[in-house]
């Protein structure tokens, strides 16, 4: 396996790691921005912070970011092109945000850096496969096709036997000595 190849195995697999880190950082976000929202005395308070702002609106903040971390997460893993530039974006905004939070909730904000800057790298190198077959298709719309009938594994002829091909080799030499 060649180097390149080896950084697109890791950069699918990423991928697929980057959407269940957005759902599950999403979830933690929109749990962090309840509780920030519910009992703002539940985050440390620091005083002369330069961004220092109610720690309310970093649960709002925390429970919008986290909700729309959780449906971009979904969409990544139909692999399309529009959820992977959003949740770049997302994590770049949740990146930043939970530097701005850190002097609240410190090891948990930079966990969850370190999570999104791997969710950057890995949705930034993946370069999904083009599928000429679908290129061609005008008639289909967005680089996908619905699946037709001949799609299906129970439409396909079997694969012949060797069972199969010897007991119609001898039911036909029973027919052929009958005449």
């Amino acid at each position: 396996m060649s180097s390149e190849q080896t950084k697109q195995a890791w950069a699918l697999g990423g991928t697929i790691f980057a959407a269940t880190a957005m759902i599950v950082l999403g979830f933690f976000q929109v749990v962090v921005g309840i509780a920030a929202i519910a009992n703002d005395v539940l985050f440390v308070e620091v005083s002369n912070y330069v961004y220092g702002v109610d720690v309310t609106f970093w649960g709002w903040v925390h429970l919008v970011l986290g909700a729309v971390m959780v449906l971009v997460g979904v969409a990544l893993y139909g692999m399309s092109s529009w959820a992977r530039g959003i949740g770049i974006a997302l994590a770049v905004l949740s990146a930043v945000n939970n530097f701005m939070f850190m002097p609240y909730y410190p090891l948990w904000s930079i966990i969850v850096i370190a999570l999104n800057i791997f969710v950057i790298w890995a949705l930034a190198t993946v370069r999904p496969e083009v599928d000429t077959t679908t290129l061609s298709e005008s008639s289909e719309s967005a680089g996908t096709r619905a699946r037709r009938d001949s799609d299906w594994p129970v439409n396909r002829p079997m694969p012949s036997r060797d069972s199969d091909i010897a007991a119609e080799q001898e039911a036909e030499v029973r027919r052929s000595a009958e005449t």
